[in-house]
């Protein structure tokens, strides 16, 4: 079986342009065309081939073109933009390439990568305001029940094990209970998620997480 590492691998063609090691997949039942979250996620691993390994990912914005056809494989032309001491910014522009020979542009995406700052620099003085851990969610905070989604992320479900924090349910209810009639209603999801393989680098890393936090947006 095809790993997630697989799908968004990318191998060099040539100076700063990069290919998908395979097409992209489609998200499930509902559409016959690839995942987004696929297509940006090897526009995120491409742009990290050519940053120092000192840099990290700060911040990706990506314009969908049209949508990535699934059984050709995404090239990706990263064009250097910016390298200052602190950041390096990266213009990438995935296309496919039809076997007679046109080319059609899929997404352009602009991503900006940071030098690791001090750890007194991205302390928070504000927590999160939902009261669940961060870190050490065990087994048992994981709700059996899953939502039915009638195949709408059926293709791609088998790359990740994702199942939503049962302690972010309970403290809804316990919010709820507390509020009266008039006040309007506060609510939020917590979903723990994690792939079937190893990953050996952060741009894998990242480029999974972008993956993921694309299914709910698609």
């Amino acid at each position: 079986m095809v790993t997630l590492d697989r799908h968004i691998a990318v191998e060099p063609l040539r100076p700063s342009s990069y290919e998908s090691v395979l097409p992209p997949t489609r998200m499930g039942a509902l559409a016959s065309y690839a995942f987004g979250g696929n297509t940006l996620a090897v526009a995120v691993n491409a742009a990290y081939q050519i940053v120092l390994p000192s840099h990290h990912l700060y911040s990706i914005c990506g314009h969908f073109v049209r949508a990535a056809r699934t059984n050709l494989k995404l090239v990706c032309q990263v064009e250097n933009i910016r390298d200052t001491r602190t950041f390096q910014t990266r213009i990438i522009r995935v296309h496919q390439e039809g076997d007679d020979g046109s080319t059609q542009l899929c997404i352009i995406a602009s991503a900006d990568f940071h030098i690791e700052e001090p750890r007194s620099m991205v302390n928070y003085s504000t927590l999160p305001q939902t009261g669940l851990p961060l870190i050490g969610i065990s087994s048992s905070d994981m709700s059996i029940q899953t939502v039915k989604e009638y195949g709408l992320c059926r293709n791609i479900e088998h790359f990740l094990e994702m199942q939503p924090i049962a302690s972010a349910v309970k403290r809804n209810k316990e919010t709820e209970d507390r509020k009266n009639l008039s006040t309007a209603p506060s609510r939020f999801s917590a979903e723990a998620f994690r792939i079937r393989v190893p990953l050996g680098s952060e741009a894998e890393q990242i480029s999974v997480l972008t993956f993921y936090m694309d299914k709910w947006l698609a």
